[in-house]
């Protein structure tokens, strides 16, 4: 999935107003977005087992996501994502999510 934060992101408010930089927990929410489409419905939060972030991304940045489930038990999607700008790593999000 492709994801695009434009320049009056409210999020950019208060993350550098100098220099917005997308807040790493937008490119959490963008995972879970990606989940509750494979889901077909409502996912939430559970634990994030490990976030690294790479690089920075600003506004007008394209963030193409990549997302594979590694199962799904019960009501668990335990998740891979990655997310990169113009093939550069931009963070790598390992977490689990709740199905509703």
């Amino acid at each position: 999935a492709g994801f695009l934060f434009p320049k009056d992101f409210i999020g950019f408010h208060g993350h550098f107003p100098e220099r917005p930089v997308v807040p790493g927990v937008c490119l959490v929410q963008s995972v879970l977005v990606m989940l509750e489409k494979w889901h077909g419905g409502p996912v939430r939060l559970k634990e994030i087992s490990n976030a690294k972030f790479y690089s920075p991304s600003t506004s007008g940045d394209l963030l193409e996501f990549t997302c594979g489930i590694k199962d799904k038990v019960d009501k668990e999607i335990h998740a891979d994502a990655v997310a990169s700008h113009r093939g550069k790593k931009i963070a790598e999000i390992h977490l689990t999510a709740q199905c509703f």
